[in-house]
């Protein structure tokens, strides 16, 4: 989706009237690259390539539709504490374009460029295994599409080596997040859950094929409960029961908040089939 954008800043007036908030500074940029030019919105929803075909650039009215450029600062969600780093002003971002025999970028031609999502997969280093953070507050990351005289960033050819080979792989890791946020039980904060009914699982398909049977899958559950009594989820895959999850019950207080109780469970697990499908029901 494309859209001309207009954006205020004010974030230059803020530093002006308190530069240095609690002895931490940053270096601004003189001016933002959004002051200049005919700028578009571009919301994207999930890490991909994008494609935008040359005949788009001309119908929606780029000044120089064959030197278009695309930036975006998308860093995932934002730190909750004001003295965390934070991007400044927008990056351009390198792009791909197919410009066939003539080598112009022109009718029949397209661009291509990596866009990333709100949330992340963050690798560890020290243990070898992703963790999934979701962004709180939107669904939805913006990039801007513009234009210039000049040739904006371009994708470059990779430098190949020369040496051989000396790793070989046939397989790589499958992530999978499955996360309905719908209710939230005390109808505050950023904790939102799927509800859970007793007489009617859920059933999460990651679309997993082909499995390497050697290769234990790692999962992690989040529930949360607020009763009087104790609550239990069951995990099943295929038919077999992989994991219960108790949570303990309340004990009531007329004169208190009824805070649920969150309980995770974690655990890795050899694939009973290859092509594995998660059911779970309290």
């Amino acid at each position: 989706m494309l859209k001309t954008v207009q954006i205020a800043c004010f974030a230059s007036l803020i530093s002006l009237l308190n530069p240095d908030l609690n002895g931490i500074s940053q270096d601004y940029t003189p001016s933002s690259v959004l002051s200049a030019g005919k700028w578009f919105k571009i919301a994207l929803t999930e890490d991909n390539i994008y494609r935008i075909d040359y005949s788009r650039l001309k119908q929606i009215g780029l000044e120089y539709p064959s030197n278009p450029m695309v930036f975006g600062n998308n860093t995932g969600q934002l730190p909750y504490f004001n003295d965390a780093p934070h991007p400044d002003d927008l990056r351009e971002i390198a792009i791909y374009t197919f410009t066939g025999v003539d080598g112009v970028f022109n009718e029949g031609d397209y661009l291509l460029f990596y866009g990333k999502g709100t949330n992340r997969w963050i690798f560890d280093n020290e243990t070898g295994e992703f963790s999934h953070s979701r962004h709180n507050y939107s669904d939805t990351a913006f990039y801007f599409l513009t234009s210039g005289p000049a040739q904006a960033k371009r994708i470059g050819p990779a430098d190949e080596s020369m040496l051989p080979p000396n790793y070989f792989s046939a397989s790589s890791d499958a992530l999978h997040i499955h996360e309905v946020e719908s209710d939230n039980i005390l109808h505050s904060g950023r904790e939102w859950y799927q509800p859970v009914s007793s007489s009617k699982d859920i059933e999460v398909n990651p679309g997993f094929r082909e499995l390497v049977p050697s290769e234990k899958i790692r999962y992690t559950i989040k529930v949360l409960a607020r009763a009087s009594a104790s609550t239990t989820f069951r995990i099943s895959e295929n038919g077999s029961i992989l994991t219960t999850v108790p949570v303990d019950g309340l004990t009531w207080h007329p004169q208190q908040v009824r805070m649920p109780r969150l309980c995770r469970s974690q655990a890795k697990q050899s694939p009973p089939h290859l092509n594995p499908s998660i059911k779970y029901l309290s």
